[in-house]
């Protein structure tokens, strides 16, 4: 009967941090992803002065009219930052991923990416797994390895 060839445990090391690094590389590439899908969001803005006139028009008061245009004016204005500044975030967290850089900085992403229901779940999940791991660390230069 033959034995079975037995992998050293170098050679299993090697191994295990060849598939964390594809993972974090994966994994930065459906960050950068996750990020572009929130840009078509943004067009939406796009008619938000065709929409308000229209909705406006039926105002009595003039002040009213001009009261409820600033407050939802400056809403649209603080929700189209708060995207691009998720888009930029999403695509720089990615980016960080793919150059295994920022372990802190990817596993507070990845926690907050869990608030994002359903796919930003599944991907911060993920990614909290993958971080966490001993090999994830060391390639993020967390750790000292043992020889």
């Amino acid at each position: 009967m033959e034995n079975a060839p037995v992998d050293s445990p170098a050679t299993q090391t090697s191994n295990a941090l060849n598939q964390t690094r594809d993972n974090l590389k994966l994994l930065g590439v459906f960050y950068i992803i996750l990020g572009l899908l929130a840009l078509p969001t943004l067009a939406f803005f796009g008619f938000h002065g065709q929409i308000m006139d229209q909705l406006l028009q039926a105002a009595p008061d003039p002040e009213t009219r001009d009261a409820i245009a600033k407050l939802v004016n400056v809403s649209f204005i603080g929700l189209v930052v708060f995207i691009i500044v998720h888009v930029v975030s999403c695509i720089y967290i990615g980016v960080c991923f793919r150059k295994q850089r920022h372990h802190t900085l990817c596993v507070v992403a990845a926690a907050f990416c869990c608030l994002s229901f359903p796919l930003g779940t599944i991907l911060g999940v993920f990614s909290l797994v993958v971080l966490m791991k001993e090999e994830a660390k060391q390639l993020f230069g967390k750790t000292i390895p043992i020889e």
